[in-house]
């Protein structure tokens, strides 16, 4: 079977579109090993511009009935029913393929890659878009809800910047110009650019997987990191936090500088914090003892006197759990919130709690793999940051040595 061609090249000015000759070509593939019956699979070639598209057929058949050359099943009137079932159902999906291309040229619609893959998925043509809340929906299970609420602003801002979106139109050039508007218009600072990009390279690579697209376009993309993640507090701004005067702070403040101190004490993050339960916590022992919920790695804290002050003044009797409810993107404003009254300059957010923890370790001598086995690492190599400000305060010191 010689290729067939399709449509002719498509006059559009929108670089997705294709503007060559579709055809369609079935390919027996002789570069797969034989199953138990001595078959191979056949594929379906799809040329659609300089691309290239193979699909399954979810057929096979032996070596010996296919016409390489001619790109068809060897049939005759002496063949078995199982090589004329082939046959038909070869020529079957060629033709529904040929109509469903057809149909699009009548109604001048382009033919793109997603038109091309949709077809042979087996569903509705989808915009990136409805995609993307398919994942997300999925997902929601597993995911807290401060991780759907970010998807879900994501999700608004794209729309923003591009009311319609296919699957053909996420390039390089996409992600680029996605990074220039979120930090020119929208004034979004590395960390909420960060975020808005973790959540579109997730979706990406789902779709990647999916068989939807096929290039990753952050292959190339290379965005600037949130100072965040390695920024601490040093003692005396800890102490400021402690000597607050919290007679006149509300609920919502005391609770957010009560479980902040609380994780620059043990360590742990914030989902943790919040999911402490009364049965993980020994007062007699004065350690704690849980599984942390993103590695699920059991940590083992030992407990001093502030850590069960706190613990103390927030454990309620009709309650399972340490803390009063609280969402994470809540105790952050309260952060901000705070900085002005303990006179903290620096950025905070409340996972700088736990790097506060793990930095004072290191600044104290601890041994690399006491500290990994505190903060619940699975390997070194995220305890070695922690460290690193530890060694520079060493060259400081060593720099006044007078010999």
């Amino acid at each position: 079977m010689t290729p067939v061609v399709i449509s002719k090249a498509l006059i559009t000015q929108n670089k997705k579109v294709m503007r060559a000759s579709v055809s369609i070509k079935p390919v027996l593939r002789t570069d797969k090993p034989e199953n138990k019956d001595g078959k191979r699979p056949i594929h379906l070639l799809i040329y659609n511009g300089q691309k290239q598209f193979r699909f399954s057929t979810k057929l096979f058949i032996q070596e010996k009935y296919w016409d390489g050359e001619n790109s068809k099943v060897l049939v005759s009137r002496n063949s078995n029913d199982d090589v004329r079932f082939v046959h038909e159902r070869i020529l079957q999906k060629v033709g529904d393929f040929k109509t469903e291309i057809r149909k699009h040229e009548l109604a001048n619609e382009p033919i793109t890659e997603d038109v091309i893959k949709r077809h042979f998925s087996g569903t509705k043509t989808e915009t990136f878009y409805e995609y993307y809340e398919r994942i997300v929906n999925v997902r929601k299970p597993t995911l807290a809800k401060d991780t759907i609420r970010v998807y879900g602003t994501t999700l608004m801002i794209l729309k923003k910047y591009k009311s319609n979106l296919t699957f053909a139109e996420i390039d390089n050039d996409f992600v680029r110009d996605f990074d220039n508007y979120l930090r020119v218009v929208r004034g979004n600072k590395d960390g909420g650019v960060a975020n808005k990009h973790k959540n579109l390279r997730y979706v990406i690579g789902q779709a990647i997987d999916d068989g939807l697209m096929e290039k990753n376009p952050y292959r190339k993309f290379k965005s600037a990191k949130p100072n965040d993640r390695f920024t601490y507090l040093d003692k005396e701004e800890i102490q400021r936090l402690e000597k607050l005067d919290v007679a006149d702070f509300k609920d919502g403040l005391l609770l957010t500088l009560d479980m902040f101190l609380f994780s620059c004490y043990t360590g742990l993050r914030f989902c943790d914090v919040i999911r402490l339960k009364k049965g993980e916590v020994d007062f007699d022992k004065k350690v704690l003892i849980k599984i942390q919920k993103k590695t699920k790695q059991q940590v083992r804290i030992p407990l001093h006197d502030k850590t069960i002050g706190i613990l103390n003044r927030n454990i309620q009797d009709e309650r399972t759990t340490c803390f009063e409810r609280i969402s994470n993107a809540k105790a952050n404003k309260n952060l901000k919130k705070l900085m002005p009254l303990s006179s903290i300059t620096k950025h905070m957010i409340f996972h700088m709690a736990r790097h506060t923890f793990g930095t004072y370790l290191g600044n104290q001598g601890i041994r690399l793999e006491d500290i990994s086995n505190l903060m619940g690492h699975k390997g070194l190599k995220e305890t070695k940051k922690y460290v690193q400000p530890a060694e520079e305060m060493m060259k400081k010191a060593i720099d006044k040595f007078d010999f």
